[in-house]
């Protein structure tokens, strides 16, 4: 009895460690998506209002870690590197694009910030489409991968 009950509880935990390592691809498909509302918001800011990132950096985006990101890159002080507020789950590759795309926004005239929304939200749309495949993929993966390790180990004790 002892033996099932452990099983059980390994089973449980390697499960719920499997979802939570795969976690990752779903937090950054919402991150991403957050972004390219921020992204869509700006350029509709600026084609229609012509203002800037102050007028709507406060505004919910979709994505509590986003939202905290951009109050903390817009509010935040100039020597803190952008890098360092990113989320950890991001690799350093979409990290540095993140950086770059904040070090670069709001500091062109109005047709090249135009032109620079732009094609950040043709890139966007892309990497959403490709996070989006990886979340569907290896979020599930990883809680059957973690299920069959548990149910492994279980059948092995007892």
């Amino acid at each position: 009895m002892i033996k099932l009950l452990f099983g059980l509880l390994i089973t449980v935990f390697t499960t719920f460690l499997g979802k939570k390592l795969t976690n990752k691809f779903s937090q950054k498909y919402e991150f991403y998506k957050a972004f390219e509302k921020f992204n869509s918001t700006a350029l509709r800011n600026l084609n229609f209002k012509n203002g800037g990132i102050s007028e709507f950096y406060g505004d919910d985006f979709g994505n509590e870690g986003f939202n905290s990101f951009v109050t903390k890159c817009i509010l935040g002080n100039e020597e803190i590197s952008v890098e360092s507020i990113l989320p950890k789950f991001l690799n350093e590759s979409e990290k540095k694009e993140i950086s770059d795309y904040f070090y670069e926004i709001g500091k062109h005239n109005f047709d090249a910030e135009r032109d620079f929304l732009e094609r950040n939200r043709l890139f966007l749309d892309e990497k959403i489409k490709e996070l989006k495949e990886q979340a569907r993929r290896y979020s599930s993966l990883g809680a059957k991968l973690g299920f069959s390790v548990g149910m492994t180990t279980m059948i092995i004790i007892l």
